[in-house]
C-alpha cells in the first residue's frame, strides 16, 4: 500500500494528504513536523478502515463499506462472498439509518425481512447470517467505529429457536450411496472423476481438494503429506495435514507435474471437447470447427472466462450437471417439477467427505475419524459420521 507523503505547501507548513483530507503538521522541515507526520501515518496504517471515522455520525452503509473492505482483505474469499450477501441487504434494509440508532427492533425486523428474502432460508442459514452481522458490529465497535452499546444490545437478542419461528429447519446432509457416485461418474470429465475418487479416499473438504497444488505434497515418506496453508480453520491457528495413502497416490501422481494447480477445468473442457469430438457424425470439413459455436465465430467466449483451477463452486456445479445427464428428468414435467427433478436427484462433493467420515468411523472408530476429517474436536465428527443403521441393530440384537 502506497504511503501518504509529507510536501510542502505554499505557505511553507508540512501537509499530507491522506484518502482527500489535508493534514498541516507545522512548518515544513521542522523536527516536530516530521514526528507529528509520523505519528499521523503509524495512526493511519494501524486503523486505515477507521481513520476518519466521526463515530456519532457514521451510517449503517458506511460500516458495510469498511467491513467489506476488510473482510475482502483477511478473510477467506468464500467467507467473504457470504459476508456480501448479508451486507447488501443490511444496506438495503437500514442503509441510510444511523449506525448508533439501530437496536433491538432493527436487528429483529432486518432478521425477518432476510428470513423471507428470495427463497425461504433455513433458521440455521439464518443463524449463521446474523452472527455475521454482530461479528461486523463487533469490529465497527473495536475500531471505533459506533457506540459500545448498540454492540451490547444485540448481542443479548437470542437466536432463532427450532419450533418458534417460521424459518424451515434445513435438511441434515447424509452420505451419498456409492452406486449413485458410480452412475454419475461416466458423465463426468477424467479430471473430475479423479477428484471424485481423491476425495473419496481422503475425506477432505471439497475447498482443501481444490486448492492442493503439486508444490504442497511431501512424497519423502511412504506415506505422502499434504500441508495446506489455507484451509476452514485456518484463521485459528491450527493446521491441516492430508496423508495420501497408495491408492490415492496412484491417482494424484497424474497431476503432480502441472505446474501450478493440479486440477483444471480447461483440461475438463478440453477432454469434453475431445469426447465430442470422437463422437462427431458431420465430416471433419463440414459444420462447426472444434471450439467454435455457431453464434459466435470468433472462438469459444465460455472457455476464455474458465478459472484455470476448480473452485468449491465449479466442482460442484460439473457434479449437479452430470447428475442431470444420469437421472434426465421426465418429458411429461413441468418447469417447477423438473426443478425439483433434479433437485431430488443431485449430490454435492460435501457428501463424500460424509461417506468417508461414515466408513473410517465405523472401521476404526471416532478418534481416526477426527483425525482423518481435521476436526480439533472428536464431538464435531459425530456430525458427519452417523453410527451405521445395521451396526445399530447389530447391537441391539446381542443385548
Amino acid at each position: 500500500m502506497r504511503v501518504p507523503a509529507l510536501t510542502k505547501h505554499k505557505t511553507g507548513q508540512g501537509v499530507v494528504r491522506i484518502a482527500g483530507k489535508d493534514y498541516y503538521c507545522g512548518k515544513h522541515g521542522e523536527p516536530d513536523t516530521q514526528a507529528k507526520y509520523e505519528r499521523l501515518i503509524s495512526e493511519y496504517l494501524a486503523n486505515k478502515h477507521s481513520f476518519f471515522a466521526v463515530k456519532n455520525e457514521n451510517r449503517i452503509e458506511d460500516l458495510v463499506v469498511a467491513y467489506v473492505d476488510y473482510a475482502t482483505e483477511y478473510l477467506d474469499f468464500r467467507e467473504v462472498n457470504n459476508i456480501k450477501l448479508v451486507a447488501r441487504s443490511l444496506v438495503k434494509e437500514y442503509g441510510d439509518l444511523k449506525a448508533d440508532s439501530f437496536g433491538s427492533v432493527q436487528f429483529k425486523a432486518f432478521r425477518e425481512a432476510f428470513t423471507q428474502g428470495g427463497n425461504k432460508r433455513s433458521r440455521q442459514y439464518v443463524n449463521k447470517c446474523m452472527s455475521m452481522v454482530v461479528r461486523m458490529f463487533k469490529w465497527c465497535t473495536g475500531e471505533g467505529l459506533i457506540d459500545p452499546k448498540v454492540l451490547a444490545t444485540i448481542r443479548e437478542i437470542q437466536c432463532l429457536k427450532r419450533g418458534r419461528t417460521t424459518a424451515p429447519e434445513s435438511e441434515p446432509v447424509h452420505e451419498v450411496p456409492q452406486h449413485v457416485v458410480e452412475a454419475t461418474l461416466p458423465h463426468l470429465p477424467q479430471v473430475v472423476v479423479d477428484m471424485v475418487r481423491l476425495q473419496q479416499l481422503l475425506g477432505c473438504r471439497p475447498g482443501e481438494l481444490c486448492t492442493i497444488k503439486p508444490c504442497m505434497v511431501d512424497r519423502s515418506h511412504q506415506k505422502w503429506e499434504i500441508d495446506l496453508d489455507e484451509h476452514k480453520n485456518a484463521h485459528r491457528g491450527h493446521s491441516r495435514t492430508i496423508f495420501v495413502g497408495p491408492k490415492a497416490q496412484s491417482i494424484l501422481k497424474t497431476y503432480l507435474q502441472r505446474p501450478e494447480d493440479c486440477f483444471s477445468p480447461r483440461e475438463a473442457m478440453e477432454q469434453r471437447r475431445e469426447a465430442r469430438a470422437l463422437a462427431r457424425v458431420t465430416q471433419a470439413n463440414q459444420g462447426n470447427r472444434r471450439g467454435y459455436s455457431r453464434r459466435t465465430r470468433q472462438g469459444d467466449p465460455e472457455y476464455v472466462y474458465i478459472n484455470d483451477f476448480y473452485k468449491t463452486s465449479s466442482y460442484g456445479h460439473a457434479i449437479a450437471y452430470a447428475c442431470k445427464l444420469a437421472w434426465p428428468a421426465p418429458e411429461h414435467l413441468d418447469a417447477q417439477q423438473t426443478k425439483a427433478w433434479h433437485t431430488s436427484h443431485r449430490w454435492s462433493p460435501n457428501q463424500l467427505r460424509h461417506a468417508a467420515a461414515g466408513e473410517i468411523r465405523s472401521v476404526f472408530g471416532l478418534e481416526h475419524c477426527a483425525a482423518v476429517l481435521g476436526h480439533a474436536d472428536v464431538d464435531t465428527s459425530k456430525i458427519y459420521a452417523h453410527l451405521r443403521r445395521e451396526k445399530a441393530i447389530e447391537a441391539a440384537l446381542t443385548r
